[in-house]
């Protein structure tokens, strides 16, 4: 993942607000995004984008990896097994 501030310069007479990749951009504001080296070769091929210098975003090792899991929750489904047909029953 990187993280860079990208601005949205919005053509004439087009919208002055986008969506993409999950964040919103407003024509001439910067946004700071974490995206990844394909989101951001994407962006930084579009006219439309201006992306500043882009940084690799490391894991903060104060964060947890995955949501803890609470003991209390109920165990998640398993996937069903097929059933056997009489025949295979007998054959154990």
């Amino acid at each position: 993942m990187k993280k860079v501030s990208v601005t949205y310069k919005a053509p004439p007479a087009d919208a002055k607000v986008v969506e993409m990749f999950g964040y919103t951009f407003h024509d001439g504001k910067a946004e700071e995004v974490e995206i990844t080296e394909t989101e951001l070769t994407k962006l930084q091929g579009n006219p439309h984008f201006q992306c500043g210098q882009a940084s690799d975003v490391k894991d903060d090792p104060k964060k947890p990896s995955a949501a803890p899991v609470n003991p209390n929750d109920p165990p998640e489904p398993k996937e069903p097994q097929p059933e056997l047909d009489e025949s295979a029953k007998h054959k154990r």
